[in-house]
């Protein structure tokens, strides 16, 4: 993918968790696809470990997110972490030029750390009710 790394401080971070590459990468090519669509919608990013009932709150109802990265879970551990976010081409083309093929942190904190470059692109999906309707969703956590 011609990426280059600068990674600095995270270098330890890397090294202890050589997945962390792939989980970049893995992202970006999500906003490649995303910064390639014909629309406007957002995108729903769904990591593997996602707490569902982090983000039960937000299927099918209806929110429409006002920003063009929303982060859609609620971490105990900080303001960290990529496991639910929507994002929509204006979001996916700013990551993928802030990026420039260099991988300088693990996405999480890349992501998130843009936040206060690119405050009016980023918000927080906001506690909303379901839809009754969806009180019954199939999608259920992995063990179960």
């Amino acid at each position: 993918y011609g990426f280059s790394f600068n990674l600095g401080k995270w270098r330890r971070c890397f090294r202890k968790e050589p997945g962390a590459f792939g989980c970049y990468l893995s992202h970006y090519l999500i906003w490649e696809h995303v910064a390639k669509s014909r629309d406007d919608k957002h995108y729903c990013v769904l990591e593997d470990d996602v707490k569902l009932d982090a983000v039960n709150n937000f299927h099918g109802s209806n929110y429409i997110p006002d920003r063009d990265i929303v982060k859609l879970s609620h971490r105990l551990s900080g303001p960290f972490g990529t496991e639910a976010y929507a994002i929509n081409r204006s979001g996916a083309n700013m990551l993928i030029d802030e990026t420039n093929k260099t991988i300088t942190a693990p996405v999480d904190r890349f992501m998130w750390g843009l936040k206060n470059k690119h405050s009016q692109l980023y918000g927080q999906a906001r506690r909303i009710g379901l839809d009754p309707i969806f009180r019954n969703s199939t999608l259920k956590p992995k063990n179960e």
